[in-house]
């Protein structure tokens, strides 16, 4: 059984691929995969706009709601921010601007606090699409060094694109 955490532009891609979110929620009953959740990637969807619709019409807002809520179905399995999670991520931030970091604080620190929610709570993988920010090469290299010297088991990243890949050989994750 694996124990992932989806990126927040996830639940946008698996609004605009309706095929992947039933093989998901197929992996989760057959207790493949646990997805989890935090409080931050929750207020992100909640802050989508009322008005966006995809190209069917459909409200954005309603159906990634939807689509998190039916992911993350235990309470115990959204990982909420506390201090310490606060802490590392900005470690991350530190070593990240160290590193030479494009990206301002106010746009990445939630990537930040969502890794460190993962990395506390021992996640297997983190997907996400954001290659930009999350998934940036100076990112995950700041993970790994700040990681590796607080004595942290580092999660495994994964591109979206590989996820839906694995989800449709049923090769598992």
């Amino acid at each position: 059984m694996k124990r992932i955490l989806l990126d927040t532009n996830v639940y946008g891609k698996l609004v605009e691929d309706t095929f992947i979110f039933p093989l998901l929620l197929d992996q989760k009953t057959c207790n493949n995969l646990v997805v989890y959740g935090t409080d931050v990637i929750r207020k992100e969807l909640r802050a989508i706009s009322k008005k966006a619709t995809d190209k069917k019409g459909q409200k954005i807002r309603l159906y990634t709601l939807y689509v998190y809520d039916n992911l993350i179905t235990k309470a115990n399995h959204t990982l909420r921010v506390n201090n310490f999670i606060d802490g590392l991520a900005q470690l991350y931030m530190d070593e990240y601007k160290r590193s030479g970091g494009g990206v301002g604080e106010a746009e990445i620190k939630n990537d930040f606090l969502i890794v460190a929610c993962a990395t506390l709570h021992n996640l297997d993988i983190v997907i996400s699409d954001d290659k930009r920010t999350m998934l940036s090469t100076a990112a995950l290299a700041a993970y790994k060094w700040v990681n590796q010297k607080q004595g942290f088991q580092n999660p495994n990243y994964m591109h979206y694109i590989t996820f839906r890949d694995k989800l449709l050989k049923k090769g598992g994750i």
